[in-house]
């Protein structure tokens, strides 16, 4: 071979060589570029799921504190008798049953179609229900109380301003007796967050459940839950409209049951009398609050591979039950340091949907492999938005 083929080959073979190194140095760089962004999504995407868990938890906690601050101070209703003891309560506690009514209502679904069989998803969210200014505040005046009303006749509700409401004085055995009507919180939202999990069952039926054992809020507060939904899939018995792609309609119903129980400390001083020396009888007071929802809705909904839009059309109602238990000052004409036990146990209903004004909602899911996030806004008496994170498994 002469020197210059010789030449020609040894360089022609180092090039060749050198390119191939190149070619295998930047596929190793490629590999390890791809594995550091798989793992950095892998971190974004840890990263969100739990802010999203303790804003969640926040919400939880932050909601329950201030509840149960503003209602521990509410045994001065029961001063002019369980009549009027009702009545303020009812008001008052207005955006506090509907808006959590309405809460416990929510969530339920983020699309029209049932897991197939033994197929599962676990869901965090929260939802805020906004109160109307209609119901910031209340007319006393209107309530037909026993107890005599001055310096005005507006009071404020739960959601009303930071701002005491009229005196309501009870004349009692020729001695007045009389409060202050509470001051709002200014909060215009009634916010709860919800845990749930669904699974599949046969004939395109999935069951959805909710549970929250006993959790104590702050230091004076307990609250559980419990619920149950049904959702079935209607299109399996239309055969026309189940040849349509991407479709989906079904029907659901839900059942939710909030309990909670508020320490309280109501004494004679709290209503101007005077403080006996043993103050013993007056423990252990407490103020129980139960809701239970119940919906039902008619749910349609596009799936296609990364994104989902639903509605949803139906009614719901809600019945809260309020109690007061344990010892509290109840002051008579022929005795003013009256004690009675258990001195109140009420049940307030309240209605949201109807021919004329149904319960209705839209929503969009996107899809991220199992991992979903869903958002929602629902019209009604109280509107309602529901945002959440959701692993699913179909």
């Amino acid at each position: 071979m002469k020197p210059f083929s010789l030449l020609f080959s040894l360089n022609t073979y180092h090039i060749y060589s050198y390119i191939t190194s190149l070619r295998v140095e930047r596929k190793n760089e490629m590999t390890n570029i791809n594995y550091l962004t798989k793992e950095k999504r892998l971190i974004m995407g840890k990263r969100t799921k739990f802010r999203f868990t303790a804003l969640i938890i926040v919400l939880s906690l932050l909601s329950g504190a201030v509840v149960n601050a503003q209602l521990t101070g509410l045994g001065k209703f029961i001063t002019g008798g369980a009549d009027d003891a009702e009545k303020l309560f009812g008001a008052y506690l207005k955006p506090v049953t509907v808006g959590i009514g309405h809460d416990l209502n929510a969530g339920w679904y983020h699309t029209a179609k049932p897991h197939k069989l033994w197929g599962f998803d676990f869901n965090v969210s929260a939802s805020a229900a906004f109160v109307p200014a209609s119901d910031k505040s209340y007319d006393a005046s209107l309530l037909n109380l026993d107890g005599a009303l001055s310096n005005g006749t507006i009071a404020q509700t739960f959601s009303g301003k930071n701002e005491t409401g009229p005196t309501l004085t009870y004349n009692i055995g020729g001695q007045d007796i009389s409060y202050k009507l509470p001051e709002g919180t200014r909060w215009s939202i009634v916010p709860s967050p919800m845990l749930q999990a669904g699974i599949g069952l046969i004939k395109n039926t999935e069951l959805a459940v909710r549970v929250v054992p006993n959790l104590k809020v702050g230091n004076s507060a307990h609250f559980n839950l419990y619920g149950f939904a049904i959702k079935h899939d209607v299109m399996q018995w239309l055969p026309i409209v189940d040849r349509v792609p991407f479709l989906h309609i079904s029907v659901i119903g839900g059942y939710t049951r909030l309990g909670s129980k508020i320490d309280m400390e109501l004494t004679p001083s709290d209503i101007g009398l005077t403080d006996p020396s043993d103050m013993s009888v007056y423990e252990g007071q407490r103020l129980e609050l139960g809701v239970q929802s119940f919906t039902f809705s008619a749910l349609a909904s596009i799936d296609i591979p990364v994104l989902t839009v639903y509605v949803g059309a139906g009614i719901s109602n809600t019945r809260t039950s309020l109690s007061m238990v344990g010892a509290f000052p109840t002051p008579t004409a022929s005795d003013l340091y009256a004690v009675t036990n258990d001195p109140l146990s009420i049940v307030i209903k309240g209605k949201d949907g109807s021919a004329t004004k149904p319960r209705l909602s839209a929503g969009l899911k996107l899809k991220m492999g199992p991992v979903h996030f869903f958002g929602e806004y629902t019209r009604a008496n109280y509107s309602l938005v529901t945002a959440g994170l959701a692993l699913s498994i179909r």
